[in-house]
């Protein structure tokens, strides 16, 4: 907890800057032999194995530690972060990892369903305080997590025992006066007993903090300022509440009071003897601190630029450039792939249709004739259409076991081909359920009943019964890719899905054009 602690202050400093550190992770958490804490690697490095570091959409990390949201297109904010620290929280009580598994997909499986674990029941004597706490840190929804890594460390020093309390607040100052460059001056109080000014560690006091807004996508979080550096702080009348952060950006100490509630708040104004206790400072300081100070934030601004250089999305590909009307013969399907859909082996196509169909028929819902029929010049007049190539397939003779009518018609842009197929498929499902009567040039009478519209832009279905035929039947279909539009309608006595799939053949075409 002592060192959860430390690090949960460094990781406060960098979200105070505006700096997300996104692989936290035990190895990234360096310990001296006096138990003070570094959180380093700021940047993120290449991937090694599938369990490491490695990419997934923007997504850079180490996968036993990322947050749900870091395998999805959920945006990432600092919380990630505080995630990740709740899984070391984890291990640090257990000795393991929150999820263990064989495969990286088990893994990221794990991290976005299933339950989050409860260290008390992974390893005897682990208070059952720190479930609750651990929960808390590795919520699914990064705004059920606690507000700051701060919070998270305040919760899990409550969740132990009052003797354990002492021991890590004991760690911790130990640390800080082992890891000071000068050792405390002893003072002496009214009593005239000798105490170490600015070295031991208190029970802080409990200043709430809002959590730092949720960072724009793109660019880096805009959190509140760190504290500014400047002129070394004075002793504190009272004992210094908190040792001084880990990590590589200063901040304010946290602020922590036993109840709950955040850490922060302003830093403590201090008066008096050089803080710590130091000796005076000489007459000239050296410049070279200044420099060395000025370089770690250069060093640190770099980091989060690389970090956002390697994670941001990667740009999307340019548009394919539209399908000339004179590659849509090129499109259609051959004898032998009609053949294969239509379970035929006598099929032979009839001559190419290169214009719309003008023929004339009276519909009783004259708004179905896009339903029943391909490439109709009345439902194609207007939109601008560039194209056409068509063929009709059947077998010998006049019997039409089976018979396709397929056609490919191009379109100026994308953009315009869609919106025809969206149309479409607003007519088709104002027809669906219906009985409709066709008239055609010969005074010849058919009845045909359609059926509910499978699907949806970019592609549909709609299955049609001719009544009185001995069940003839078609499928119309009409799907888009690109410019492209494929207008298919298959018919036949045993039919399923046969118009759907010489549509989905049609645009695997014009998506490998």
């Amino acid at each position: 907890v002592a060192i959860i602690t430390q690090i949960a202050s460094a990781l406060d400093a960098a979200h105070a800057a505006g700096v997300m550190h996104r692989d936290v992770k035990p190895p990234n958490i360096l310990v001296t032999r006096d138990d003070f804490a570094y959180l380093v690697d700021f940047g993120i490095a290449s991937a090694t194995t599938d369990e490491k570091l490695t990419q997934l959409g923007t997504a850079v990390g180490t996968w036993k530690y990322m947050a749900p949201e870091r395998f999805s297109n959920d945006e990432v904010t600092y919380r990630a972060d505080i995630y990740a620290l709740a899984c070391v929280l984890h291990e640090a009580l257990t000795g393991s990892p929150p999820y263990r598994a064989d495969s990286a997909s088990t893994l990221v499986t794990a991290h976005l369903l299933d339950p989050i674990p409860k260290p008390s029941e992974m390893r005897p004597g682990v208070p059952k305080a720190f479930d609750a706490v651990v929960a808390r840190g590795m919520a699914k929804k990064p705004e059920d997590r606690y507000a700051s890594a701060g919070d998270l460390a305040l919760a899990a020093h409550e969740a132990l025992s009052d003797p354990d309390q002492d021991h890590a607040s004991n760690i911790v100052r130990r640390s800080q006066e082992a890891t000071l460059p000068a050792t405390a001056e002893a003072s002496t109080d009214d009593s005239g007993g000798a105490t170490l000014a600015a070295s031991a560690v208190g029970v802080p006091q409990h200043q709430a903090t809002a959590p730092p807004p949720a960072p724009v996508p793109g660019s880096p979080a805009p959190y509140p300022t760190a504290p500014s550096s400047g002129p070394m702080p004075q002793a504190p009348q009272t004992p210094r509440p908190w040792p001084p952060d880990s990590g590589p950006v200063p901040s304010a100490p946290p602020g922590y009071g036993g109840g709950g509630g955040n850490w922060g708040g302003p830093p403590p104004q201090f008066t008096g003897p050089a803080s710590w206790n130091q000796p005076p400072a000489k007459p000239k300081r050296s410049a070279w601190p200044i420099v060395a100070a000025v370089a770690a934030v250069v060093v640190l601004a770099g980091g989060g630029a690389g970090i956002w250089l390697l994670t941001r999305p990667a740009p999307a590909p340019p548009p394919p450039d539209p399908i000339p009307p004179g590659r849509l013969n090129a499109l259609l399907l051959d004898p032998s792939g009609i053949n294969s859909i239509m379970g035929s082996s006598t099929m032979t196509p009839g001559k190419p249709i290169t214009s719309m169909d003008t023929s004339s028929v009276t519909l009783s819902s004259p708004n179905c004739l896009g339903a029943l029929y391909t490439s109709q010049d009345p439902v194609y007049a207007g939109t601008g259409y560039t194209g056409i190539s068509g063929l009709v397939s059947s077998e010998p003779g006049d019997d039409y076991d089976h018979w396709v009518n397929q056609a490919a018609v191009a379109f100026p842009s994308a953009d315009k081909a869609k919106a025809f197929v969206q149309t479409s498929a607003d007519k088709w499902k104002n027809c669906a359920g219906k009985t409709v009567t066709v008239t055609n040039k010969n005074d010849k009478v058919f009845r045909w009943s359609l059926a509910q519209v499978g699907g949806g832009p970019p592609k549909i279905t709609m299955l049609e019964t001719q009544e009185g035929a001995d069940g003839w039947e078609c499928e119309r279909a009409m799907g888009v890719a690109n410019n492209v539009v494929a207008d298919v309608n298959a018919c036949g006595y045993h039919i399923s899905d046969q118009g759907g799939q010489v549509v989905d053949k049609i645009l695997a075409k014009v998506d490998n054009e």
